[in-house]
């Protein structure tokens, strides 16, 4: 019902060093209390976040990687626990609890046969050990790590025994090597304490060690006799460093990162200054780890390049100090994270400005459902777009902890906010900085604040001082009112401004009428809950109900109208722990959300007499704190956890009934209830809010388009935030009219006709807002000017690049692009050169090539640098011919023949470009595709007028009802076969909820797009003869359908026998009241069929008995159908798997022919076996599989190398059959559904096909029992009907 589709990850604490680790591929960081983990994709070469270990209950105080079992993750937490963490099982494999003390460095040992002990610092000083094999915990024998002050930070030395460095507060360096002690004093004499922040020895050597200490700065040590080799120097005494690293692939060389600024240096051994230096953000570092770049991370596909566009590197060969190949994880002060390509000097990723501490409260802005506010522990208000999950503002950061925040209404653009010791503030966060603050509270926390939706001059605050105040925003008290003990929970009723209610320690909630001039007594006190109520929430849809959840772990829901005994209509039991978040559906009025400490998310139905819990979601690790919706977005949930993640969830699963409804053509006023209505008892599934009722309203009015009516609703049900921008791709790729977009459409993926027009008008606005305020030296404006520059390059107005070059003072190379322009406008610009004593050197490839016309040789390295959206401006450009072109230079100037006037011709043609142009959007959205991300990957495609690719995407994904949309929004031939696919696959889906009409009334829709229903079979007669119910009901399903009654069908299929038309009769018996008949003969054809060695998945013969999978599942569950069953069901895996051969969809391949042996060797071992005709035997589909796993295998490594491999028989045979010539895996092919790759603390599911870890949505099967990944089973249905536990039912995850 729930499913995860976003995830903002916390950022990087600040208040410890050594905070982040790494080896190869992977790196890891730590927020205060959890654990974030990335991976390479082997796919994109891009790191992801693959888990989140929340292990620990108090802040993180040290991570470290064992370098020699590269799986294993330890931490040690303020808690007092060790915790190990296996990366590759993504779960804890062990644990210490009870430490003596808090170690702020751990460090595996290296340098022994047992690499699974890690050490830390124990009571007194005193290295201990942990032997996570043994559980053994010891003192590290002859070595202690007194005498030298208190430890800073320690470190083995990766290949020799018994050999350790320690960092001492005073700066010391306390050395144990093979058992004997050395102290090296700082370098500094004086008293002053200068701490040893980072050390580490080199990897490529034995004996040298690099030290960093807070006001000395760095040195390289010998270890062995104990001298300084070399002291490293800093620009100027007012830069330190707090952290470096070595970069393992470039010997003697290393990074530095300043602790005041983020600059990154890069140092040699050789040398005492920097080499380089790389300013790579404003905030200070806290921590840096250098990766080792491997082949794999120098990804590219020369596919991309056209022939004409492949060539030989042009750089000149690599300098003594060249810049490395390196990869940066860089943490940052304010909690930044980011992966920076040092090379190349640009960021792979760099998430900004995360929350570092247990976020408490979030809440989507009133006028606008793409901003969400987050309040945290860690003392900042941030604002979030919704669409991408990036920051757009954060508070300063010096409130404390913030509990609780709260809107203003409207676009007041203003949130108040309740602190622990700070009271209450108001913070506008357009400019950026506190407006009111209210001190009534004194120094008592205020736990909750609560903006008046209803009336934007009323605030009110609870606190554990015992009072409720309700003030104006100009700060004079309207009302403060008392309670017997602290007050958690306050919430404004929706419908009268003028009631607000209370939650307090006592258990009970108040009702108060602030127009009242009584403040010692309130009107309503609603006494049941026998512990502190936290949080109310009044019904947004129905008058007088409100929800309470309290930390007696039950919420209650209450009717203030009733009297008596009577106000709680429902209590709601369920969560194990202190109940937090709650929020009610703005659409469904009897669905409430809830958070607890116990981790969960529940969804409940809060109907009397049907109260219950739908469903319960633990993909957060920790408690669950904040929850939100949003009246415009009603199925769009965001959750807040202690473990610092901001979650989005959509609800549309539960609701799919009612978007079909839609898409079939139902009277819209059918899907609407009054709010009352769909709170009652007996109500149905029907929408009551005011969105919904909008959209009815506005649909009803004349000359409306068909399309608005698939997008209002798909936006409306689907919840996701990036479906705004795949609509407006759409009505582009329609020919709609700009104005009629959305404001948001030019920050999302434009369509190919408009990136052009869009980045042009994006430069005017950067130009123009820089010299509204312009100022000079102004950083920020000079990083405008270069971003608008850099546009009007790409869209190649160069001499408007160049007027901003010059007024950035980048006079040298304004003056080598300005003869693209003419001539004449070069002497211009020298001569204005000439009054200018000013020198620069920067030199920019990129604007050469396009100055020069080169379009090509630009476009080539933009994809070579993986910047696809960047080569798509340009290719697009190119097209428009925007982009400076000149003519060929005649072949007699170039060589010195006078006598030849034949042209070279290096230009590319608008093929060409096109072709390029669809290779860079096929790389943008087989990116954002296998990220979980299919709306974008379908806008992308979209944009390039492959709506067809677009419907394919979609249905890939799982978003059937999205593709019917999108399909019958542009309703032609193309998308017809899609549209059928579509229905096909959610039509079952509707059977297996017992909808058997409605899924008939879904298949019809291909048909009203000019299909015709065949006369003997189609989609519509195979749903009919699944159909499992009574007799009478299957009476009124064919009628419905259009279909003959069972009882004709049974005589015609007696008539076609006799005439020896066995298909025909085949059809008309699985129609007919004796489906088994139409088994026997279905059966006994195909097997015949099959026992060819020539035919193939399209063999006519083939596809007509297809039609025997159809059968009803209840006649394959009797007893005396038992060997037929098993036929059927080993023939249908083993097609099923030449089928994912033919669809790409090769995890569930191998499965699906172990399936098939299966059910062959179950035909083999029954009675009267040898008398079948089933045409394949256990023995020769092992061998096919075995020959199959090896040639897989076989082309995963020769397709990295491109090198051909050879087929054996069997092979040869099998993808002769699947009619695949060329086998190419690629993993966009497979079904990746929405939010698939979002880590999970509810990952601990063992998938039963693949034997692996599920990450994602887990789909069960009939049993109960077994359990494979979403992916997987829907890649499997759509394959092979049957379940694969064998059982004869079906599977149907769609």
């Amino acid at each position: 019902m729930m499913r995860q589709i976003g995830l903002l990850p916390a950022g990087c604490q600040p208040w410890f060093s050594n905070m982040i680790v790494g080896t190869m591929s992977k790196f890891a960081y730590c927020s205060t209390m959890a654990v974030y983990i990335y991976e390479t994709s082997s796919s994109s070469q891009e790191y992801k976040l693959t888990a989140i270990n929340a292990e620990h209950t108090k802040t993180i105080s040290s991570i470290a990687w064992n370098s020699r079992c590269p799986n294993l993750i330890a931490t040690f937490g303020a808690d007092l626990k060790i915790v190990i963490w296996d990366v590759s099982k993504q779960k804890v494999i062990a644990q210490l609890p009870n430490v003596k003390v808090v170690s702020y460095c751990i460090d595996w040992i290296n340098g022994q046969p047992d690499p699974q002990t890690i050490s830390y610092i124990g009571v007194g000083g005193q290295l201990e050990s942990w032997n996570i094999s043994t559980g053994k915990v010891s003192a590290v024998k002859n070595i202690t790590c007194s005498g030298g002050g208190k430890v800073t930070m320690f470190r083995w030395h990766h290949t020799k025994q018994k050999t350790i460095a320690f960092g001492h507060h005073d700066g010391s360096i306390s050395l144990i090597i093979q058992g004997k002690r050395r102290i090296l004093k700082s370098a500094d004499n004086d008293e002053t304490e200068d701490p040893v922040v980072v050390l580490s020895w080199d990897p490529l050597s034995n004996d040298y060690l690099l030290v960093a200490n807070k006001l000395t700065g760095i040195r390289l040590i010998d270890t062995n006799s104990g001298s300084v080799i070399s002291n490293f120097f800093l620009p100027s005494r007012a830069v330190s460093t707090c952290c470096f690293s070595w970069i393992n692939s470039a010997p003697g060389m290393f990074l530095t990162g300043d602790k005041e600024t983020g600059t990154l240096r890069l140092w040699t051994v050789g040398q005492d200054q920097p080499l380089e230096n790389f300013k790579v953000k404003g905030t200070g570092f806290n921590g840096i780890h250098v990766l080792d770049v491997t082949q794999d991370d120098k990804f590219y596909d020369e596919n991309l390049q056209p022939n004409s566009m492949q060539r030989k590197s042009s750089q000149s060969q690599v300098s003594s100090h060249s810049v490395p190949p390196a990869h940066v994880v860089c943490t940052f002060r304010d909690g930044g994270v980011g992966l920076y390509d040092l090379q190349k000097r640009k960021w792979k990723f760099c998430k900004d400005q995360g929350h570092i501490e247990t976020i408490f409260d979030c809440k989507f802005k009133p006028d606008d459902p793409r901003m969400l506010a987050t309040a945290s522990f860690d003392g900042t208000v941030k604002i979030w777009s919704v669409n991408d999950l990036s920051a757009v503002k954060t508070s300063v950061g010096n409130e404390g902890v913030i509990y609780s925040l709260s809107w203003a209404p409207d676009n007041l653009n203003c949130v108040v906010c309740g602190t622990r010791r700070h009271g209450a503030f108001v913070w506008d966060f357009t400019k950026g900085k506190v407006i009111k603050r209210f001190s009534e509270h004194g120094y008592a926390a205020v736990f909750c604040v609560a903006w008046n939706q209803r009336d934007s001059h009323r605030i009110a605050s609870c606190s554990e001082d015992s009072y409720c105040i309700v003030r104006r925003l100009d700060g004079k008290n309207v009302q403060k009112y008392p309670h017997p003990d602290s007050v958690y929970g306050c919430d404004w009723n929706l419908f009268d401004k003028n009631i607000l209610a209370t939650g307090c320690e006592d258990g009970i909630v108040r009702i108060w009428n602030v127009s009242s001039d009584v403040t010692t007594t309130c009107t309503m006190e609603l006494m049941g809950h026998t512990k502190k109520v936290f949080n109310i929430r009044w019904h947004p849809l129905v008058k007088d109900i409100l929800c309470t959840g309290s930390d007696d772990c039950t919420i209650r829901i209450w009717n203030i109208a009733n009297n008596g005994d009577s106000t709680c209509i429902g209590v709601l039991s369920g969560h194990t722990s202190k109940v937090r978040g709650l929020t009610w559906n703005h659409e469904i009025p009897h669905l409430l959300v809830s958070g607890s400490w116990d981790s969960t998310i529940r969804v409940w139905d809060v109907r009397e007499g049907n109260q219950k819990c739908l469903e319960v979601v633990t993909d957060h690790g920790a408690d669950v704190y904040g929850l939100a919706s949003h009246v415009s977005a009603p199925f769009l949930i965001a959750s807040t956890s202690r473990d610092s993640t901001v979650r989005l969830w959509t609800l549309s699963s539960s609701l799919t009934l009612l978007f079909a409804k839609i898409i079939v053509g139902h009277p819209l006023d059918d899907i609407r209830a009054s709010a009352t209505e769909g709170f009652g008892s007996q109500s149905g599934l029907k929408l009551a809010g005011s969105m919904s009722k909008q959209i009815v309203q506005e649909l009803k009015k004349k000359q409306r388009k068909p399309i608005l009516k698939h997008r209002w609703f798909s936006e409306l049900f689907c919840a996701i935030p990036s479906l705004e921008n795949l609509w407006d791709v759409a009505c582009c790729s329609m020919g709609t009219k700009d104005g009629s977009l959305s404001t948001q459409y030019k920050t999302g993926i434009l369509h190919t006709s408009h990136i052009t027009k869009y980045k042009a008008a994006e430069a005017q606005e950067i130009e123009l807002s820089t010299a509204s305020h312009s100022s000079p030296g102004n950083r920020q404006q000079e990083a405008a000017l270069e971003i608008a520059s850099k546009i009007h390059l790409k869209l190649g107005n160069l001499q408007r690049h160049c007027e901003l070059l010059k007024t950035l003072g980048r006079w040298e190379t304004a003056l080598s692009l300005a003869p693209g322009v003419s001539i004449e406008y070069w002497r211009i610009l020298a001569k204005q050169y000439a009054k200018i004593l000013k020198k620069s050197n920067d030199v920019e490839a990129l604007s050469y090539q396009i100055a020069t016309g080169d379009s090509q040789a630009c476009i080539h390295d933009l994809i070579l640098a993986g910047d696809y959206e960047d080569a798509l401006v340009v290719v697009q450009s190119a097209i428009e011919c925007r982009t400076p072109s000149y003519a060929p230079v005649p072949k007699s100037l170039q060589n010195g023949d006078t006598k030849s006037e034949e042209t070279s011709d290096d230009t590319i043609d608008s093929d060409d470009l096109k072709r390029l142009r669809t290779s860079c959007i096929e790389k943008l959205w087989k990116k954002k595709y296998s990220n979980g991300d299919p709306c974008r990957a379908a806008t992308y495609l979209v944009s390039n007028n492959d709506v067809v690719g677009a419907m394919n995407c979609l249905i890939n994904a799982n978003e059937l009802l999205l593709a019917l949309c999108v399909g019958q929004a542009f309703a032609n031939k193309s998308t017809s076969s899609y549209l059928v696919e579509a229905s096909i696959l959610f039509s079952r889906k509707l059977e297996a909820e017992k909808h058997y009409f409605f899924a008939v009334e879904i298949l019809k829709i291909p048909l009203s797009e000019g299909n015709v229903l065949h006369q003997m079979w189609s989609p519509i007669h195979a749903s009919c003869a699944r159909y499992d119910g009574d007799d009478a009901h299957r009476e009124n399903l064919y009628i419905y359908a259009g279909l003959e009654s069972p009882i004709i069908f049974q005589q015609k299929g007696k008539q076609f026998q006799e005439d020896g038309q066995k298909i025909e009769s085949m059809y008309c018996f699985l129609l007919s009241s004796t489906p088994e008949l139409g088994l026997k003969i279905g059966l006994e054809l195909l097997c015949n069929e099959l026992k060819s060695s020539s035919w193939t998945l399209s063999t006519p013969s083939v596809l007509s008995l297809e039609a025997v999978f159809s059968v009803s599942s209840k006649i394959l569950l009797k007893p005396d159908e038992c060997l037929s069953k098993n036929i059927l069901l080993a023939i249908s895996a083993y097609m099923g798997a030449l089928k994912a051969i033919n669809s790409g969809y090769f995890s569930v391949v191998t499965p699906l022919f172990e399936h098939a042996i299966a059910m062959a060797e179950r035909i083999e071992l029954m009675p009267n076996s040898s008398n079948n005709t089933f045409p394949f035997n256990s023995q020769e589909l092992r061998q096919d599989l075995a020959e199959w796993k090896q040639y897989v295998s076989s082309l995963n490594q020769k397709q990295v190398k491109k090198e051909g491999v050879e087929r054996e028989q069997s092979v040869e045979k099998i993808l002769h059959r699947a009619e695949v010539e060329t086998m190419v895996i690629d993993p966009a092919n497979e079904t990746i559904v929405a939010g698939s790759g979002l880590p999970s603390h509810s990952d601990v599911n063992i998938s039963s096909l693949t034997n692996k870890r599920i990450r994602g949505p887990v789909f069960w099967l009939e049993d109960h029992k077994t359990v494979i990944s979403l992916n997987e089973a829907i890649m499997w249905a759509r394959v092979n009907q049957f379940s694969p536990t064998g059982s004869g039912e079906r599977i149907i995850p769609f």
